[in-house]
């Protein structure tokens, strides 16, 4: 009886052995200002006008371009970040600021209080020329110091976007 009991658990831990485990799927790498990081998930160009549940916005430049992008405190404490000061960056070096109106529209924030090792995701509205390219953010993650002192000069981080 305990030759049985021994075969039949040396039998249910082999099966359990069988094939590799699978590698977990890769992380895309973010951008750090000080100890926030910003990952740009995705690019969408084109959109001519803003649709929401409360108001419809056509574009006063030519395109609405959206980022959808992730950020994440590494900070200890909570972080607050201004969402207002994210820059759109096209290929001929103009810079953008989120369209204000449009963000609105889409309820999407305009300030952020994350948490220590918290993830947030949201996007980011630019109202461009229809004949505007993005080609990356300038990202502002309002570093501070171990005590929560704001550094005097935030020179931001630069996020190349792959836009199709």
């Amino acid at each position: 009886m305990l030759r049985i009991m021994r075969l039949a658990l040396v039998l249910a831990l082999a099966a359990g052995c069988g094939g590799s485990p699978k590698a977990p799927a890769p992380q895309p790498s973010g951008y750090r200002d000080g100890l926030v990081e910003f990952i740009p998930l995705g690019v969408t160009t084109g959109i001519t006008s803003v649709i929401g549940s409360h108001a419809d916005l056509p574009s006063k430049n030519g395109q609405v371009v959206f980022v959808r992008l992730a950020v994440i405190n590494h900070y200890r404490t909570f972080h607050d970040l201004d969402v207002r000061k994210q820059l759109l960056v096209t290929s001929d070096g103009r810079q953008w600021e989120i369209d204000g109106q449009a963000t609105s529209i889409k309820r999407q924030p305009t300030r952020l209080s994350l948490g220590s090792g918290n993830r947030v995701e949201f996007d980011l509205y630019y109202d461009i020329p229809a004949t505007a390219r993005p080609k990356e953010l300038l990202l502002y993650g309002e570093p501070v110091t171990d005590l929560g002192v704001a550094l005097p000069e935030d020179p931001g981080v630069r996020a190349p976007l792959a836009v199709p």
